[in-house]
């Protein structure tokens, strides 16, 4: 089993090295991830990232949206299960122990996050289950991974992760 990570950037040279630092390190040998950058600003994250063969670029593009820049590392993508993650994006110090212990258990797995702007919290855990009926409370602070055959092309409109979600909700009846 290995998850791949799409991470879409735009204008991302400020946020993005710290998110990859953090995926690597925690991984470690002991967890097998990918991550899949598609850059869609113009700029060569290449030079602002670690050389390591964990992380793919996947074909470049111009303001073309986070749902075509989605599509295009899921093309590339080579997990097994696939996440979709900001380029923005925070994690715990145990995310990916987290992700592979849910996964022994389930084929998927959706993770809450602590939001926090302005080094204020904004949301916290509500609940431990992710269902219809909490989503939107959810929304904006979920990180789901699930098998790859479940992932969903993008529309060209639609550009945030809570198409995933629901997908992923939808294949495990809701809850």
């Amino acid at each position: 089993m290995k998850v791949s990570f799409l991470i879409a950037t735009h204008n991302a040279q400020d946020t993005l090295p710290s998110l990859v630092s953090k995926l690597l390190s925690q991984a470690g040998t002991v967890y097998p991830i990918e991550l899949v950058i598609s850059e869609d600003d113009g700029f060569n994250y290449k030079e602002i990232l670690p050389k390591d063969n964990r992380i793919v670029y996947a074909e470049k593009g111009l303001n073309s949206g986070p749902s075509v820049a989605r599509n295009r590392a899921l093309k590339k993508s080579t997990g097994t299960h696939i996440s979709l993650m900001d380029s923005d994006d925070d994690i715990s110090e145990n995310y990916l122990k987290n992700i592979y212990k849910g996964l022994k258990e389930n084929n998927a797995v959706a993770l809450r996050t602590v939001y926090i702007k302005d080094e204020k919290e904004i949301r916290t855990f509500e609940s431990k289950e992710l269902d219809y009926k909490n989503f939107s409370s959810f929304y904006g602070s979920v990180h789901t991974v699930a098998p790859k055959e479940w992932t969903v092309k993008y529309l060209d409109v639609v550009s945030e992760d809570g198409v995933s979600t629901l997908n992923v909700l939808s294949k495990k009846n809701g809850t």
